[in-house]
């Protein structure tokens, strides 16, 4: 392992294997049972999460000429944020630094993440207000 990642094993682009557990009860809705996604930590310090739902989004008619609630249903469908982000690799806490959300009440959070490696695969769990949540996002280091 160089020494780039053994201060910071989070770096590189990280593919979603899973959402498990139990969502919150403020989560908007579920991502379905195979979401897809990508994780990206960069060695600048800089982050980004996409998701997407699973089945995806489709508009049958075309992107032009989609209803509203095709549209609503895209949107609902997709999570992404970015932004600057810090880890604490003896403390197993990375947080994240919200710059851009797609949910714009999301900007200028911080989220704060519980991270352990399980083989090659990467654990996230959310924590508010010091407790971790009953839900885990396992990723695997994209090849």
């Amino acid at each position: 392992m160089s020494s780039e990642m053994s201060k910071n094993p989070l770096l590189g682009t990280w593919r979603l294997k899973s959402i498990e557990g139990i969502l919150p009860k403020r989560a908007l809705f579920s991502m379905g049972p195979k979401p897809r996604g990508l994780l990206i930590y960069a060695p600048t310090g800089y982050m980004a999460a996409q998701i997407l739902r699973d089945p995806g989004p489709s508009f049958p008619a075309g992107y032009e000429e989609a209803t509203p609630e095709e549209i609503k249903e895209a949107f609902e469908g997709y999570y992404a944020y970015f932004g600057r982000y810090e880890v604490d690799v003896a403390k197993e806490i990375v947080t994240h630094h919200l710059e851009s959300s797609l949910r714009p009440a999301e900007i200028g959070k911080d989220y704060v993440r519980a991270f352990r490696f399980d083989g090659d695969r990467l654990v996230l769990t959310p924590v508010r207000e010091g407790t971790k949540l009953k839900v885990r996002l396992i990723w695997q280091r994209a090849q």
